[in-house]
């Protein structure tokens, strides 16, 4: 519905009331059950109750302060833990203290940048987003300055501002709501907003999309000198370009990924060793942020990988690598009926995970003609290179 909360609301005391008491309850079930029965709007009521569901892993914090959301700004938001190591590089790596923020949002990202005593001023031209960040920035405690306008033209407006830093989470959507490619069609388009900046900021941190190619932006965007990857339990979750005004050098990629409730981190340029597939104890598939890094490769303890790095080799357990274990059992070489007779003594079990990746061959059918289901601990990992295929148990 994205029904944005208006002061109206949020100073309701019975809708306010009303969210807490049932902030765990079946929304479906609230519906039919208050229909027609509150002074308040109950549809935005409802929809709050749902999206603090849906953000009590994303932002708990938040929820704990009994924000309110947006559908919309929640979606595209930055998660707790993302904006927090944001913050804690800029602060501590990139030694940085001023920042503009284009975009903010709900104001997740530049909460945390506050939280490290950094000075943020933020910019959002919707002014109900404005007014509901500013509520939810009371409850919280952040002090960062909140601007209702176009970052462009209050840029514009304001040309002797400067900044140490300036941090861009562009608008990826058009009109009706579909993802868009084009980075010159962002709000801001970005181009644009980097010609603006000239002058105005030495370096510039652009947040993109998940799903937009790392390297494609090193290409297209001026000035790379960084890309960031983050991920959370395995899932990409944000990719970002650090660019810097005249800069020609080597990039450096950064992976971040967080799981096991810390962050794993590596540092540096991409290398493709030759792959050369073996026999070990131990085969990990590797953390998306690596992979899409390519910093797999310069991991410790790794004797080879596959995959461009989305598999990892090594003949000795690994109890910090950034992965999921995976012990070696069996080589399986039979096909047709003998395949089933192999797998029947290996996996006696109903369960059994298949990954045929860049293979002919779909785990799908595989499945259908052993007569298992996906689930368990044992994994078929089928790969172009790899004889047969290997049986895997996942490490408890």
């Amino acid at each position: 519905m994205n029904l944005i909360p208006t002061p109206e609301l949020w100073t309701n005391p019975d809708f306010l009331a009303f969210i807490e008491k049932h902030a765990q309850d079946p929304v479906n079930q609230l519906a039919f059950k208050y229909h027609q029965r509150t002074s308040f709007n109950l549809p935005a009521a409802l929809e709050q109750i749902s999206l603090r569901q849906k953000a009590r892993h994303k932002l708990p914090e938040w929820v704990e302060s009994k924000c309110l959301f947006t559908e919309k700004g929640l979606e595209q938001c930055s998660s707790a833990v993302t904006a927090q190591w944001k913050a804690s590089r800029i602060k501590e790596v990139l030694k940085v203290q001023k920042i503009l923020d284009c975009n903010t949002g709900l104001g997740v990202d530049s909460g945390y940048f506050s939280q490290q005593r950094l000075d943020v001023i933020s910019i959002e031209k919707d002014a109900d987003l404005v007014e509901l960040a500013r509520y939810n920035q009371a409850y919280l405690g952040h002090n960062n300055r909140i601007i209702q306008g176009d970052v462009i033209s209050w840029l514009t407006l304001n040309p002797i501002e400067t900044f140490d830093l300036v941090y861009a989470d562009p608008d990826r959507r058009g009109e009706s709501g579909n993802r868009l490619a084009d980075p010159d069609l962002f709000s801001p388009p970005v181009n644009e907003l980097l010609s603006v900046l000239t002058g105005r900021s030495p370096i510039v941190l652009l947040k993109l999309s998940p799903l937009f190619d790392p390297r494609e932006g090193i290409r297209i965007f001026p000035g790379v000198k960084e890309v960031w990857i983050l991920s959370s339990q395995h899932e990409c979750k944000e990719i970002l370009y650090l660019l810097e005004k005249g800069y020609q050098g080597a990039v450096q990629f950064v992976a971040a990924a967080w799981f096991r409730n810390r962050w794993f981190e590596e540092t540096g340029i991409p290398d493709f060793p030759e792959e050369k597939p073996h026999k070990t104890q131990w085969v990990y598939l590797t953390d998306v942020a690596f992979i899409l890094s390519g910093l797999a490769p310069r991991l410790p303890g790794i004797l080879s990988i596959l995959d461009r790095g989305g598999i990892a080799l090594a003949d000795e357990w690994i109890p910090e690598y950034p992965g999921v274990a995976y012990h070696w059992l069996a080589e399986i070489t039979n096909k047709g009926k003998g395949l089933k007779q192999e797998i029947k003594k290996w996996v006696p079990e109903p369960y059994l995970n298949i990954s045929t990746k860049g293979s002919a061959l779909k785990s799908e059918d595989l499945l259908k003609q052993l007569g298992k289901k996906p689930g368990g601990e044992k994994l078929l990992l089928i790969r172009p290179g790899i004889t047969g295929a290997w049986l895997l148990e996942r490490k408890k």
